[in-house]
């Protein structure tokens, strides 16, 4: 699977806007620890955790039970997204459209990846590895984590899978069939994963 792609940096917020929220709210409901591909590959998110607003399906009635959080977004996210559809409509002369659909929907994600949270939320952790990097390294994170969508998750919490992810037979396949992004490798799961058996 491909993490999630928030389609806003401010769907992200700290650790110390967390804190502040959940003396307010309930956050830890629509608040999750977020790791992209270059906190896995640095270690940043042990020094500095980044979370993700996600109201996962939430109609705007619902998201609204959460003040402080949906003032973020509505202060954050909604300005640009109520331009890009103003913009796209003007361009386009339309009214529907990429921008104009997600305005619709501005408390929410632009790619929340359902499926992959579900399976998620069945497991105690899981693989991940950056999908453009040098050599892939895989690490488990715990399951609360929500993945961004520059790493590519596998839904194995087993140490076997783990191992064969990991193996050198795995990284010669990887080399020979993935794409490239530059000068560096580019985890693709049709190309790579999809045909490794």
């Amino acid at each position: 699977f491909e993490g999630q792609q928030p389609g806003h940096q401010g769907f992200r917020i700290t650790a110390q806007e967390v804190r502040k929220l959940s003396a307010q709210e309930p956050a830890q409901q629509v608040v999750f620890p977020y790791l992209n591909g270059i906190d896995l590959l640095t270690g940043n998110a042990s020094k500095q955790q980044t979370y993700v607003i996600d109201f996962g399906e939430m109609n705007l009635l619902e998201a609204s039970a959460y003040p402080n959080i949906l003032g973020i977004i509505r202060d954050r996210v909604l300005p640009t997204w109520e331009n890009n559809a103003r913009t796209e409509g003007a361009e386009t002369g339309k009214r529907t459209g990429e921008h104009q659909n997600r305005f619709q929907t501005w408390w929410l994600l632009k790619r929340r990846r359902k499926e992959l949270i579900l399976l998620l939320s069945t497991l105690s952790r899981f693989i991940v590895c950056a999908r453009v990097t040098k050599r892939p390294i895989f690490s488990f994170l715990d399951s609360s984590i929500h993945p961004d969508s520059s790493l590519t998750c596998f839904a194995f919490q087993d140490d076997y899978s783990f191992g064969i992810l990991q193996s050198h037979a795995h990284w010669l396949w990887f080399i020979t069939k993935c794409s490239k992004l530059k000068s560096d490798y580019r985890y693709t799961p049709p190309s790579v994963f999809d045909t490794f058996s």
